[in-house]
């Protein structure tokens, strides 16, 4: 394996804990699954692309609603994951074809307001959980996105982001 590989790998792998971290800071309510475990996943989206932030998303979910016990069963947290992959790699993608602001917008709807609607199609997630769910988790999304622009945009000064920029893994 190459460096540069190598070194992306080591990235992705440095923004799954801080993804943990984030994943122990959950926001006080009802929903327990609801924490900061996807901005590390958002910055690696903008950082290195979709696919590797995707995977950071994938399984920043996973280690959120696992510390919290799975309150909507193992298998919804599964399908919550795999559209958090989808969402970060969206937003990775959309930023680099279109502009930042764009991709952030896209980001914030679909995580904020299309996946708890596509959730209710499993017997255990109802309307009334998907609309409860809405507000709390637009404003989150909201908040790990703007602050991945942020810390995106600071160290995109440095040297540091140019190994990463139009790669593949």
């Amino acid at each position: 394996m190459d460096s540069k590989k190598l070194n992306r790998l080591i990235i992705m792998g440095l923004m799954v804990a801080l993804s943990f971290v984030g994943a122990n800071i959950k926001l006080p309510g009802p929903f327990t699954t609801i924490a900061f475990d996807s901005l590390p996943a958002f910055f690696a989206g903008l950082l290195m692309g979709g696919v590797p932030g995707g995977i950071v998303g994938f399984l920043g979910h996973l280690m959120t609603s696992f510390l919290s016990g799975f309150p909507l069963g193992i298998h919804t947290h599964i399908i919550i994951a795999v559209m958090m992959f989808l969402t970060v790699m969206l937003y990775g993608t959309v930023t680099r074809k279109a502009n930042v602001y764009f991709g952030a917008v896209v980001a914030i709807l679909l995580n904020g307001i299309a996946m708890p609607l596509a959730l209710i199609i499993l017997p255990t997630f109802s309307i009334q959980m998907a609309v409860g769910f809405m507000p709390m988790l637009t404003s989150v999304s909201a908040a790990n996105v703007i602050v991945s622009i942020l810390v995106y945009n600071a160290v995109s000064k440095t040297e540091f982001v140019e190994g990463f920029k139009d790669e593949a893994l």
